[in-house]
């Protein structure tokens, strides 16, 4: 009897590791994150170690082990289950750490969850337990029913700016200032800042031509991605006209902001920046260059206030790195669908219908919001402190919106109009994008022009990346290159 419960010991405690075995057999894991698969691995190495040196050194330790092992098991079982019910019920779904680990490498991961537990189901980010929605149409009428309940998930970086960011304003405050900044990125701003977007796509494409004829390897294109996109970006929030020194000057400024890590609050290297950014911005608002600033200013005389400034000086920080990454993917779009370059400098009016479909199946992603008080929706209790993450992504591959919702086809844009509950890339109600037209044009711009005016292949594709978080980004493979030759 002795040596079977001896032997039923040893084998629970040899059962415990295979969680972190399967994180480490993840080739998913392993390819992205080989440091975690690594980790994995010293982790299963020590705890077999440590069974080890208990059974051979000290014996008498085992039934302690093994009945706090059994504890621990027992309990990530009844958290992480399917289906697990309190007093009433939560979603099904999986709560589980070493799943929700798998799960950051796994783009596909909330698909095959909503396929297998239906459009409402739970997960783990971590050790923070998050509620996923798919369905725009779902998403929209959650929100509707329940918005005192659900709050933005606010970065902490925001915290620094002056009245809060557009984007996670309070009702009242944003009653005011979000119709403002609708206003000021007007279609008209946004067409005054159209030729010198365009003069820095054909310089920039110009430089990598030049680049890529003295290597043998074409560069990483971000960097020239990124001085498009600032160019254009402070050209139309600001109205500083790129290659003259005060636009130099605030560039030069503005790039300690751009490398602030949104997922922390301001550096003080960031903040004593901020100085100069805002005297320049607050300047400008009586500049003869129409720009959001300057708009501000001609629809009311009190404007731009320091609440519009920090507002300014932040979207910048936030389009710059959407609008980037968005570059990069229209470049995988190209490379995997040439054929859409010859149809552009063709029909350049089908570089919108292009962008969007990009938008659909690879750069809008997720919203997040905090329960901050309990609610029941479909059935479903939503705890109070609990995320919910509405999955963009996963609604956009819906058969009832596209017909064969995983193809690449523009042409789905021209065919006709779509709802909100359809395609929703830029969010939607009072606190969607009010950059729309500005990311449109800056992407269109650069794609009318790389395909009109040079000779271009796309090289070094491979699988989609991104950091170890669940809120980061998918980025297309950093192995991308673009070679550029000048017609």
């Amino acid at each position: 009897m002795a040596a079977a419960l001896r032997a039923a010991e040893i084998a629970l405690l040899l059962a415990a590791a295979w969680p972190v075995l399967r994180v480490a057999a993840d080739r998913r894991l392993r390819r992205l994150f080989p440091w975690a698969h690594a980790a994995a691995l010293g982790l299963v190495a020590l705890w077999l170690a440590l069974v080890a040196l208990v059974v051979l050194r000290f014996p008498s330790a085992l039934h302690a082990l093994a009945a706090a092992t059994a504890l621990a098991l027992a309990g990530t079982f009844v958290r992480s289950r399917a289906g697990l019910r309190l007093e009433r019920a939560l979603p099904p779904g999986s709560l589980s750490f070493s799943r929700s680990i798998r799960s950051v490498a796994d783009r596909r991961a909330h698909l095959r969850d909503a396929e297998r537990f239906g459009p409402i189901f739970k997960v783990a980010q971590f050790h923070r337990p998050v509620i996923c929605v798919v369905g725009l149409e779902r998403i929209h009428r959650l929100l509707r029913e329940h918005a005192p309940s659900l709050a933005p998930n606010r970065l902490p970086l925001t915290r620094d700016v002056a009245g809060g960011f557009l984007r996670y304003m309070d009702d009242e405050t944003y009653a005011l200032y979000g119709p403002l900044f609708r206003r000021a990125l007007s279609q008209s701003v946004v067409a005054a800042a159209g030729p010198s977007t365009q003069d820095a796509a054909r310089r920039e494409l110009d430089r990598l031509a030049s680049d890529c004829s003295n290597a043998t390897t074409p560069p990483p294109p971000a960097e020239y991605l990124d001085r498009i996109a600032v160019d254009g970006l402070v050209r139309a929030l600001v109205g500083l006209l790129p290659g003259t020194a005060p636009q130099r000057s605030f560039v030069t400024s503005y790039r300690t902001l751009a490398e602030q890590e949104l997922a922390t609050s301001l550096s003080a290297r960031t903040r004593e920046s901020l100085g100069p950014l805002r005297r320049v911005a607050a300047e400008r608002a009586d500049g003869e260059t129409a720009s959001a600033l300057s708009e501000l200013r001609r629809i009311d005389p009190a404007m731009p206030d320091t609440i519009c400034i920090d507002n300014v000086l932040f979207t910048l920080r936030f389009a710059s790195a959407n609008v980037v990454s968005l570059l990069h993917w229209l470049l995988a779009m190209l490379g995997r669908h040439p054929e859409w370059g010859a149809r552009i400098r063709d029909e350049p009016e089908l570089a919108g219908a292009f962008v969007q479909e990009t938008l659909r199946l690879a750069q809008s992603e997720y919203l997040y919001r905090v329960v901050t008080d309990e609610l029941e929706f479909e059935g479903y209790r939503f705890p109070r402190g609990w995320l919910v993450r509405l999955c963009i992504w996963e609604s956009h591959r819906s058969p009832d919106a596209f017909e064969q919702p995983e193809r690449f086809d523009p042409d789905r844009f021209v065919a006709k109009p779509l709802r909100t509950s359809e395609y929703s890339p830029f969010g939607w109600g009072q606190h969607a994008c009010n950059g729309v037209a500005l990311t449109s044009m800056i992407c269109t711009t650069v794609l009318e022009t790389l395909v009109t005016g040079y000779r271009w292949t796309v090289s070094g594709d491979g699988p989609a990346e991104r950091d170890f978080r669940h809120w980061h980004h998918w980025r297309p493979s950093s192995a991308l290159r673009l070679r550029v030759t000048s017609l």
